[in-house]
């Protein structure tokens, strides 16, 4: 092979497996870089078939291989008319990568010269990002060392990816727990306040008329427990057999209650979403008993609201969402998290001295209140319990020594507990989980299946006072 031939094609190679880097943010896979290297190589083979004039070409190479993997990743939101916006970032890497690889040598020096420190900078940091991708050696961050569950060692964790790539081989469209999840994510809808499930048939999480399908419930007990949350209901972290609702219907039969146990939790809502969808329940009566679980997202709301306060002027806010953006897509930056410097002084201390305290009352307290009179006016029974999270948990108790953000939201935190009381009728599961020999949080408010069974089980000790009273 002639020397100018192999240039050419070390040339092709070299770009082909720098355009795929980007593959590695995108689809965060190994596979997936040694796919696009591949689908890059053949464009520019084409091209170069194609074409023998060296100044059309680089221009010709560039825009097949960016429109090449701009049609691949996005194929699927081509279809509804949505766009990935990461990938027009691709697009433009491409294009910079092609002008100073391919395009032949020009008077653009000053260009040539920026455009190539950013690939060696951008690709040097692409290689040190790789191992944090291919060996997830970035899921806890240095200053959060606190032993949080992996559930990629769990077995039934590990049995739903077994399981995925038996069905693959099978040429079955099928997803990971993980994907499963993410689907059941892009499919939320919210419409004039009430946030809404679309019904999804997968071998983790199943829905059924917008609610997450709990195991043992029929729907045709006249007896119901209603269970309002966010996602430490919905439970996404353990299959349907395992979710708190699956695990409460359990407990219920083999202790002789014939009553359905049925799932309201959606990830990300608070009290007053929870509240809304409860009115949309057009059957509620004196058989039914509404039990709100929450608290962690409500308690986030506060502290993200404070700190947006604070840094919602320039640069800080700007500052704040590059660096969430960044963590989203890095694992190393994960690792780094920058965000945790940006939010290191916290929110302001009068804010935490008084205005939180209000925050609670009028963000989580009224709405109580509003859902205990609506409860109580279809004759059915209403329990309300304010969850735990690592902050209450004993063996997190350390962390408001760790992180300010944890310090600040310990303090907002004390402000729920105060309106967790028997005069207010709200049940607080601060200490449920300090028995337990291991951690159950995966991270500071989600748990693993024993974690879940735990709650299912205190819930079920409350519960049963009502229940038994309805035997009557």
């Amino acid at each position: 092979m002639k020397s100018f031939e192999l240039r050419s094609l070390t040339r092709s190679s070299f770009v082909a497996i720098l355009s795929s880097f980007p593959a590695m943010y995108y689809r965060r896979g190994l596979k997936e870089i040694v796919l696009y290297s591949a689908l890059a190589l053949l464009f520019l083979t084409l091209v170069k078939l194609r074409i023998s004039n060296t100044k059309r070409q680089w221009l010709v190479s560039a825009f097949a291989v960016s429109l090449s993997f701009w049609i691949v990743t996005n194929f699927e939101l081509l279809l509804s008319a949505k766009f990935e916006l990461f990938t027009f970032v691709w697009v433009v890497w491409i294009w910079m990568i092609c002008f100073v690889l391919l395009k032949p040598k020009s008077n653009l020096r000053i260009l040539r010269i920026v455009s190539t420190n950013c690939i060696v900078l951008l690709s040097l940091f692409s290689l040190l990002e790789a191992p944090f991708h291919f060996a997830d050696i970035s899921r806890k961050q240095p200053e959060d060392q606190f032993g949080f569950v992996r559930l990629d060692q769990k077995s039934f964790y590990q049995k739903a990816y077994v399981d995925a790539k038996a069905k693959v081989k099978e040429n079955m469209k099928v997803f990971g727990p993980g994907e499963e999840y993410g689907k059941v994510l892009d499919e939320i809808s919210s419409v004039d306040e009430l946030v809404t499930l679309k019904d999804f048939d997968g071998d983790y999480i199943n829905i059924k008329n917008g609610r997450r399908v709990t195991v043992g419930s029929t729907g045709m007990r006249q007896k119901r427990v209603l269970v309002f949350g966010g996602s430490t209901i919905f439970c996404a972290e353990v299959p349907d057999s395992m979710t708190i609702t699956s695990q409460l219907q359990k407990l219920a039969l083999e202790n002789g209650y014939e009553f359905d146990v049925i799932n309201f939790g959606i990830s990300g809502i608070r009290i007053e979403t929870q509240f809304n969808i409860l009115k949309t329940v057009s059957d509620l009566g004196a058989e039914d008993t509404v039990v709100f679980y929450d608290g962690v997202n409500d308690l986030d709301r506060i502290y993200t609201d404070a700190l947006a306060q604070r840094y919602q002027k320039s640069p800080w806010r700007q500052i704040g969402k590059v660096a969430n953006e960044v963590e989203n897509r890095s694992w190393l930056m994960r690792y780094l998290s920058p965000s945790s410097y940006i939010e290191r002084p916290g929110v302001r201390q009068d804010f935490l001295d008084s205005e939180a305290r209000q925050k609670v009352a009028d963000d989580w307290f009224a709405f109580d209140k509003l859902a205990r009179e609506y409860v109580e006016s279809k004759s059915a029974k209403f329990v309300h319990i304010l969850q735990p999270n690592l902050l209450t948990y004993k063996q997190g108790s350390n962390a408001s020594g760790v992180r300010k953000r944890w310090s600040d939201m310990q303090t907002i935190q004390r402000y729920f507990a105060e309106s967790a009381t028997p005069s207010s009728q709200i049940i607080n599961f601060r200490n449920t989980l300090d028995s337990l020999d291991k951690t159950p949080f995966v991270d500071w408010s989600h748990l693993d299946e024993i974690g879940d069974q735990r709650i299912a089980e205190e819930m079920f000790k409350v519960l049963k006072p009502l229940l038994d009273a309805k035997k009557k």
